[in-house]
């Protein structure tokens, strides 16, 4: 019998002492009477550091289910590993959704499930709201996030930059780099790996405005030119300055790995477009970016990059940090959150968004770029030359 059925056959003998109903409503009485005694803690963050640190103590021995709607992106039917708590098992079975202590949204199908008020419920997703796959009807549903945003209940970065001693020395380090005249052997300026031709932000306009001023070379299913993803990355590596890490969207906190992989670890340098200048220098050294906000215009960050372009030392500023700091991809374990926010519920104060529509959105609305300038113009007009 593997783990899974073992816990599945465990839970439903546990399930079956309680079956009823009038004792479940005494059971879930109880339960709020012990959180309003434990529930010290505003974040999860700050609980799951002092878990870390030893200072609470968490009961382990019941196992916890939680069920995933949608696509998972996160290991289940299987034993935790490595995690501070293991005590858990994720799934898809929705018909355990009634016994689960957490619900995982992921998509934008609505759940067909009671909310049962001894669980909670969880909005799990990388995308932006422009592009999120989560059900805008979820209204005050939900009790905790799981999306790239500071501001979510578990924060989920693409990326991290970690100074360099505190790198597990497991970690592939292929990327730590000497200070060198990394510029000597570069011979192309801009470079733009593009997918979603019709984005939501303006960076379409503000590359082709770019192009008039610079040489901005695209690659990608926008452009005729191709190139496998192993291969663009070296392609950058070798030949390019610069890079445009262009979001589809201007959204709070919203910093994909077009930043932190396609430019950071390739030995560009990357010119940003998407959170603010603020957010950017919040996950980043400084002197590590170009931000297009600090130019009136692409016409003006053209001739920054020109001057870079043609002087060395100024260029190879920008990569100082990597005395000090290393990228990390998607550091985090969200199966390893998932688990131990579902056993410390009862310290964490009453959680839940009365409006998650709102909560979404918000965090583009009224986003613009200092850069305005009002042109009827098609993106095929210079993608495919």
């Amino acid at each position: 019998m593997s783990f899974f059925e073992l816990c599945l056959d465990g839970m439903q003998i546990q399930q079956a002492k309680i079956q009823d109903k009038h004792r479940k409503y005494h059971l879930w009485i109880y339960h709020n009477e012990v959180s309003q005694r434990l529930s010290i803690y505003s974040t999860f963050n700050e609980l799951k550091r002092d878990y870390i640190d030893g200072k609470i103590e968490v009961n382990t021995e019941k196992i916890k289910e939680i069920v995933i709607y949608g696509n998972p992106t996160v290991p289940i039917n299987t034993q935790l590993r490595g995690c501070p708590v293991s005590n858990c098992i994720l799934h898809t079975i929705k018909w355990r959704s009634d016994y689960a202590q957490m619900i995982i949204i992921t998509n934008r199908k609505f759940p067909n499930v009671r909310y049962q008020k001894n669980q909670v419920w969880l909005a799990y997703d990388y995308e932006a709201p422009p592009n999120s796959r989560l059900n805008k009807q979820l209204g005050d549903k939900i009790n905790f996030t799981a999306t790239y945003r500071h501001d979510s209940t578990i924060h989920l970065p693409y990326g991290k930059l970690i100074k360099i001693h505190e790198v597990n020395s497991k970690l592939n380090n292929s990327n730590s780099l000497k200070l060198r005249n990394i510029s000597a052997t570069k011979k192309k300026t801009v470079a733009w790996i593009v997918s979603n031709c019709s984005p939501s932000s303006p960076r379409n306009l503000y590359a082709y405005e770019l192009s008039k001023y610079i040489t901005v070379d695209v690659y990608g299913k926008c452009n005729h030119r191709k190139c496998q993803y192993s291969k663009c990355h070296k392609m950058l590596r070798k030949h390019y300055k610069f890079y445009l890490s262009f979001e589809n969207c201007l959204c709070q906190d919203y910093i994909t790995e077009k930043f932190f992989e396609n430019a950071l670890m390739n030995n560009v340098i990357p010119v940003v477009m998407g959170a603010s200048i603020e957010e950017y220098q919040s996950v980043a050294p400084p002197n590590s970016f170009i931000h297009v906000d600090q130019f009136d215009s692409p016409k003006k960050l053209a001739e920054y990059l020109h001057y870079l372009d043609k002087n060395h030392t100024a260029f190879n500023e920008y990569f100082k940090w990597q005395d000090k700091w290393r990228v990390v991809l998607f550091p985090g374990r969200p199966e390893c959150d998932f688990c131990l926010l579902a056993n410390v519920i009862p310290f964490l104060k009453p959680s839940w968004y009365s409006d998650m529509r709102s909560w979404l959105t918000n965090s583009c609305e009224g986003r613009e770029l200092k850069w305005k300038e009002n042109q009827d113009f098609s993106q095929n007009n210079w993608f495919f030359v």
